[in-house]
């Protein structure tokens, strides 16, 4: 499971997925999303998803991480929709995670407001090293970064980009 942190914006970063992988994150993201409220609050039964652990899951503890991963769902749901005609499947589950997170969290406005973006901290799970906890936005996205650029020439299927082109970066 994986949130790839690949530009500081959520709507770059959803931008510079392949198709492979906004087929898969969309889902991963908003069942970390319901598993982060599920653990944080006393109405886990109204969430689509039920709770596990993940470093995912753990950084969305910072409001500002949470913020960001939300509003990169949300684009990459829009990037699907975009590349392939349709909704996501589990556009519906994400879709009652925002509702329920403007019923019990209606503080946590991430539409309006890009300065929470910096102060966002991240996980990196390195091979064989563990878990590199609260970086900052800045060496998450170069980390990720790096990341995705070594996982894109080990893929078994073809890398494509569907009506979008690939980052510069890559």
């Amino acid at each position: 499971m994986q949130m790839f942190v690949l530009d500081e914006n959520p709507y770059f970063s959803a931008q510079a997925l392949a198709d492979t992988h906004v087929r898969v994150i969309c889902r991963e993201i908003s069942m970390c999303l319901s598993s982060w409220y599920a653990k944080n609050t006393e109405h886990a039964d109204e969430l689509p998803y039920r709770p596990f652990n993940h470093p995912v899951v753990d950084q969305l503890s910072d409001i500002n991480t949470r913020k960001w991963a939300i509003l990169n769902a949300y684009y990459i749901f829009r990037e699907f929709e975009c590349r392939f005609n349709k909704k996501h499947a589990s556009e519906e589950k994400f879709n009652k995670i925002l509702e329920y997170k403007n019923k019990y969290n209606p503080e946590m406005n991430y539409m309006c407001d890009s300065t929470y973006w910096w102060k966002a901290t991240f996980s990196f799970v390195e091979k064989d090293k563990g878990v590199i906890k609260n970086l900052s936005i800045h060496d998450a996205v170069e980390k990720y970064r790096e990341y995705y650029r070594n996982k894109l020439k080990t893929m078994k299927v073809p890398v494509k980009y569907t009506k979008t082109n690939k980052p510069n970066w890559l």
